[in-house]
């Protein structure tokens, strides 16, 4: 059993605590059904037998679609994350973070290529030299954004 959950994992676990509320859920239901009874006007059941809908067949099977609906909510709020490949690095390095200018006067003509290319060039080359260090791009034109955190998954 351990080795069907060996690389499965939620992101947040604490949603399944969610599921708890199933039960309660139903009890509700048994007890909303209850009060919802309506004496017949008739003193047999025989006028009545075989006039089940299809609607009223379904609507039996709905507090099973909907704790099914709600189940699939739950473990989607947990995040279900595939582990595909445990990774240890036993490498020191330092963390690096790239900051680029992205504005207008990237694009100038003084380079050949324009300054953009000639510092995407520079950044390749020197992320391939860095093997075990932990390296970050940050951009910018006016606003900063982070383009891509931290990381020694240096092909991002």
């Amino acid at each position: 059993m351990t080795g069907l959950f060996e690389h499965f994992r939620f992101a947040a676990p604490a949603f399944l605590l969610l599921l708890l509320l199933l039960p309660a859920f139903f009890v509700w239901y048994r007890r909303k059904g209850r009060r919802q009874q309506v004496a017949f006007k008739f003193s047999s059941l025989q006028p009545l037998e075989g006039l089940h809908s299809w609607r009223g067949r379904l609507r039996e099977g709905l507090p099973v679609l909907r704790a099914l609906a709600f189940v699939a909510l739950v473990v989607a709020l947990a995040r279900p994350q595939e582990i595909l490949k445990r990774e240890s690095i036993k490498a020191e390095g330092i963390d690096i973070m790239l900051v680029m200018d992205l504005s207008n006067s990237m694009l100038a003509r003084d380079f050949q290529p324009d300054r953009l290319e000639a510092s995407k060039v520079v950044a390749k080359n020197f992320v391939a030299k860095r093997p075990y260090d932990r390296i970050g791009l940050t951009l910018f034109a006016g606003e900063a954004f982070t383009q891509c955190p931290l990381t020694t998954d240096h092909r991002v």
